[in-house]
């Protein structure tokens, strides 16, 4: 069917509205996902981002000011130089567990690498440099770091817990060195502080540290480990025995592992015993083909030993995670534009996408899983043999699947043809509670963020299943598997990001009468006028406009 024909009989479709409006689409209660909001992006935004990812400055800014935003003055030792230019970092740039205050509800706040560690570890070697981690994996709450947070280990962790989820946030989490800590060599062992050393550790003491420190964990409420790299960072039998003892003594913390695409080996089978699975760190300006390509080979690796665990971390591609099923580990955040000292920020304005100016894509998403929750991998997926890629002018590029699907068919785009090498990726997932999502996701082109729009064709299993639509479209086609009601119905749809009641929507019924077909203008039209609320840093003079590609959740209702 043309396309011209599509939107002229869309244009005549219009339904009538004698059936009353079946209320928000999007549930109040928050979700159970485990969504974080991580703020090692953070940290290295108060620093410039000038030392480069592992530097002690990025450390030295996880403390109790820049979370809860004490605005205290700062000592002249305190003072960090950029290009022999001393700065410090602003108050207005604290209070960090003021961010996302919609979805707070949703998510933990995870405290990335040195909440652990004694502040003054950081000035161990010079400036800009990494300092000795014998203070890695010691996962208490450190008084130097938080003063006012008084008392024994497992008081200062849970007064902690308690005061960020009286901020609004569903729990706290932190970032998890994988390796025995090696200040601890001598009590354990016997033998000297060494990195040698502290892999000498039985298994005995090793068992007996870690389940102490789960039961800490447990009993404080700090409930999500974020596993990380450490000399023992590509030890399976390692990571296998840390969910096993979290399983027995701490059924309440959520212990995330790491694939390590870069930098390393790449073990995506870590998805057979991990409760989630974190895909890792991706280059700025190829984050969508590369998290893509990862999805597809975790799903491709093995699937979860265990019921609702193998979910995978796709960290903060969100619209990829809506359209496979996955978590979300929130890295953007609302400091928009330059850096503190006008650099530009190279993390998120890569390729003219300018993803801190897209957080409603992230309130989109969380909001969705309120609806349908990431699911484990099970070994049901799809992959096109055709591939795309992405590429930043030049060799900088990376490939991706075209389309990928989980518990569905593949989804399709129907008559491509002027721009076929810049078409975009697609992805669709049947959840547990059989709602569909469906997602466009654009594409990076010599080095510009490309968004065309496409018709696109999907087939969910049940008419009377709620569908998420994420990303630019030029029409979508929903073939529901099980065909349409019986007799008259009517569709209605809502902004993902909003609290309205939904509306009824324009559709035009497929020719075989399974399915319906919408136009991209509808759901750009129930998009455009729900901004993001910048409201939690309004106190900086940024330019917020926000970006972000529209996405909806529509339900067809059966007429009396």
């Amino acid at each position: 069917m043309k396309k011209a024909l599509i939107l002229t009989s869309l244009a005549l479709s219009l339904q009538c509205m004698a059936q009353s409006n079946p209320g928000c689409l999007v549930p109040d209660t928050p979700s159970q996902a485990p969504d974080y909001y991580c703020t090692w992006n953070l940290q290295g935004y108060v620093t410039g981002n000038c030392f480069g990812p592992g530097s002690n400055d990025f450390r030295a800014e996880m403390n109790e000011d820049n979370l809860f935003g004490t605005h205290r003055v700062y000592g002249e030792n305190e003072l960090k130089a950029v290009d022999g230019v001393e700065y410090k970092v602003d108050s207005r740039y604290q209070g960090w567990l003021e961010h996302f205050p919609s979805i707070r509800q949703d998510l933990t706040f995870v405290m990335d690498d040195s909440w652990d560690i004694p502040a003054d570890s950081n000035s161990k070697r010079p400036h800009g440099t990494n300092y000795d981690n014998e203070y890695l994996a010691l996962l208490t709450i450190d008084p130097s770091r938080f003063p006012s947070f008084e008392g024994k280990d497992s008081e200062r962790m849970a007064k902690l817990v308690e005061a960020v989820k009286a901020k609004g946030w569903k729990g706290l989490g932190g970032w998890i060195c994988a390796q025995n800590p090696i200040i601890l060599t001598k009590k354990y062992t016997g033998k000297q502080n060494t990195k040698e050393n502290s892999l000498k550790w039985t298994e005995k003491q090793e068992e007996k540290y870690w389940k102490a420190r789960l039961k800490e964990a447990q009993n404080a409420g700090f409930l999500y480990w974020k596993v990380d790299w450490g000399n023992k960072d590509r030890d399976d039998e390692f990571r296998r025995k840390l969910s096993q003892w979290g399983r027995e003594v701490a059924p309440d913390v959520v212990i995330e592992h790491a694939s390590f695409q870069d930098g390393g080996p790449h073990k995506p089978y870590y998805i057979d015993f991990s409760e989630v699975l974190r895909t890792y760190d991706v280059r700025p300006e190829l984050s969508q083909p590369q998290t893509i390509s990862r999805v597809a080979e975790v799903l491709a690796s093995g699937k979860a030993g265990r019921d609702r665990w193998g979910i995978i971390n796709c960290e903060d591609e969100a619209y990829i995670a809506a359209g496979l099923g996955c978590a979300i580990g929130i890295m953007r955040h609302p400091y928009v534009g330059a850096f503190p000292l006008g650099q530009t920020d190279v993390v998120f304005e890569a390729g003219n996408r300018r993803m801190k100016n897209r957080l409603n894509e992230i309130v989109r998403t969380v909001r969705w899983h309120r609806i349908a929750e990431p699911f484990s991998a099970d070994g049901n997926f799809s992959v096109s043999d055709e591939k795309l890629y992405d590429n930043g002018g030049g060799s900088n590029r990376y490939e991706a699947p075209a389309r990928v699907s989980r518990r569905l068919p593949l989804p399709e785009i129907l008559g491509v043809d002027n721009f076929n090498d810049e078409k975009p990726y697609v992805l669709a997932s049947l959840y547990d509670n059989e709602c569909t999502s469906v997602a466009v996701i654009n594409r990076l082109i010599d080095g510009d963020y490309k968004q065309h729009r496409v018709d696109v064709r999907v087939q969910p299993a049940r008419w009377d299943r709620k569908v998420g639509i994420f990303g630019n479209y030029h029409s979508l086609t929903l073939d529901y598997q099980n065909g349409l009601p019986d007799g008259k119905f009517k569709v209605f749809a809502q902004d993902l990001a909003s609290d309205e009641a939904p509306e009824e929507i324009p559709y035009l019924t497929t020719p075989d009468g399974k399915g319906i077909i919408i136009s991209g203008t509808t759901i750009d039209n129930l998009c455009k006028n729900n901004k993001y609320a910048y409201s939690e840093v309004a106190h900086i003079e940024a330019d917020y406009t926000d970006l972000s590609d529209p996405a909806i959740v529509l339900l067809v209702v059966a007429e009396d």
